[in-house]
């Protein structure tokens, strides 16, 4: 990959990005904004406007964000150093983020399990080329429907290889996506690329349709199952009336859907989703994140319970950082959720008078500091068709902390719905 050099001086930053999107949008309707009837021009005055607007704008996310940080992120980093928990030395030779990374997991059989996938793109609506990890088609049976792993933040596709080794060697095609932004993917500028109606959910519909048209012979619809970022998209996408037919169901790691997140919201959980107050400050968030060598991605790797990232890993996914705009492209998911407030479609599925059909799985680890008890609750208004498992001794990591466990309930799943 192309790491990025800290030293390098950027050729934009992300308030003149927010700044050129602000102006071109409330640009573009100057004139019916002074005159629905669109005869009169526009105001003198509205250039001065669109700047007190912005830098009011800018100036709130600033202080907001600056109290947020110094709330969330400075304790972080202060009791990792005091506790020792500091990540590995990194080393940043031969770091690959391809299919070739599958030579560090251990086979269940003989071989090399990097054998048994590859590398492919897949375009999508928006021309952005998304690098996914598939099998090489050698142990599939019939009859087994296609898997297609999302993975979250901080993370890429890498994430699932528990998962991918194991459900191929039992005969099911895998994809594995790299989100845009991450990995191998591309990673266009500016928040407005990160909205998760107008980009993100087409991304996953158009890797949907790649695994069920080139993976599968017989058309099967695929196994949806995603983690943290990745799951919040799948959720919006799923609950989307076109996606209805497209999917056999839909396993959620970690994330209620959003219409629990919002209504279950309770003081406990807004404290502990602070830090996405201080991902909205301009700049600052990638230079907390990538500062030595993305040492704090590092240690986000080590908030496990019961297993511990291999160095290895946690390695990728500080290049994976450091990679040139990946970082401000990965906290751009959190700046556009927030200062675009993105809504569903009137009708979509998963709200209390429309609730999604779909079966689903959501898995939670009990000690998920991000996410708490609290938000999923009532479920059953949401979802018609859900089941709730959540593993005690098990963080926000839960592949990570419970990879056996996590196979077994997506295995009995696949049963369901076979």
């Amino acid at each position: 990959p192309t790491i990025r050099n800290p030293n390098r001086s950027e050729p934009k930053t992300q308030s003149t990005q927010e700044f050129h999107i602000l102006t071109s949008h409330i640009l573009s309707h100057t004139t019916n904004f002074h005159n629905p009837s669109g005869v009169s021009s526009p105001s003198p005055s509205l250039p001065s406007r669109i700047m007190l607007s912005y830098y009011i704008n800018l100036s709130l996310r600033i202080f907001f964000g600056a109290i947020a940080g110094a709330l969330k992120m400075a304790p972080h980093v202060i009791l990792s150093l005091i506790k020792g928990e500091h990540p590995p030395t990194y080393n940043p030779n031969a770091i690959e983020l391809g299919a070739p990374l599958l030579r560090h997991v251990k086979s269940s059989g003989d071989g090399n399990v990097a054998d048994n996938f590859r590398d492919v793109t897949i375009t999508t609506k928006d021309g952005v080329k998304l690098h996914a990890v598939i099998d090489a088609g050698q142990r599939r049976k019939k009859g087994k429907r296609p898997i297609v792993f999302v993975h979250g933040f901080p993370e890429i596709w890498i994430s699932w290889h528990e998962q991918m080794e194991y459900f191929n060697r039992a005969g099911h095609p895998i994809l594995a996506m790299d989100m845009r932004g991450y990995g191998k993917s591309d990673k266009p500028s500016g928040i407005d690329k990160y909205h998760i109606y107008d980009h993100l959910v087409n991304d996953i519909r158009a890797v949907i349709e790649y695994a069920t048209n080139d993976l599968s012979d017989e058309n099967l619809k695929p196994l949806l199952v995603a983690h943290d970022w990745g799951a919040n998209i799948c959720w919006s996408f799923v609950c989307q009336k076109e996606t209805t037919g497209k999917l056999a169901g839909y396993i959620s790691l970690a994330i209620p859907p959003p219409k629990a997140f919002e209504e279950n919201m309770t003081l406990k959980q807004a404290w502990a989703s602070l830090y996405m107050i201080f991902f909205n400050m301009p700049w600052l968030p990638e230079k907390v994140f990538l500062a030595g060598n993305a040492w704090l991605i590092g240690s986000i790797a080590n908030e496990t319970k019961r297993n511990k990232l291999p160095v290895w890993q946690i390695n990728t996914n500080r290049a994976n950082a450091l990679q040139e705009g990946a970082m401000e492209a990965q906290i751009n998911y959190y700046r556009s959720a927030v200062q675009q407030t993105p809504k569903a479609a009137e009708g979509d599925y998963g709200t209390k008078e429309n609730p999604l059909p779909l079966p689903t799985l959501i898995i939670r680890g009990m000690d998920d500091s991000a996410l708490g008890d609290d938000i999923f609750k009532n479920l059953g208004k949401y979802l018609k068709n859900n089941k709730l498992v959540a593993f005690e001794n098990c963080s926000h990591w839960i592949q990570v902390d419970c990879p056996n466990e996590v196979n077994s309930e997506i295995e009995g799943f696949l049963g369901g719905i076979a």
